[in-house]
């Protein structure tokens, strides 16, 4: 089972215990996964905002940053990368 498997067993896991509302980013893809106990996920690809009502209310997590701050972590991580196979 890969990581992305693992954390969603255990976010579906935490909803069965009683946690409302559980949000995965899969950073490698842009999805958001949006646990509730109504359902067993809800699969955003790639979204602008994801909603957190009505659990939260009025809370919006705009994903615009979040995205932003992954790009530059991506290309700090090559950099690093390939500057260690470079030495």
């Amino acid at each position: 089972m890969n990581s992305l498997q693992e954390k969603m067993q255990e976010y579906q896991e935490c909803i069965e215990q009683g946690v409302q509302l559980g949000l995965l980013l899969d950073r490698k893809n842009y999805n958001v996964y949006v646990y509730r106990p109504i359902f067993v996920f809800n699969l955003l690809n790639n979204p602008e905002v994801v909603n957190c009502e009505p659990e939260l209310l009025g809370f919006e997590l705009k994903m615009a940053k979040i995205w932003q701050k992954i790009n530059y972590l991506k290309f700090f991580d090559f950099l690093i990368t390939n500057f260690i196979v470079a030495i």
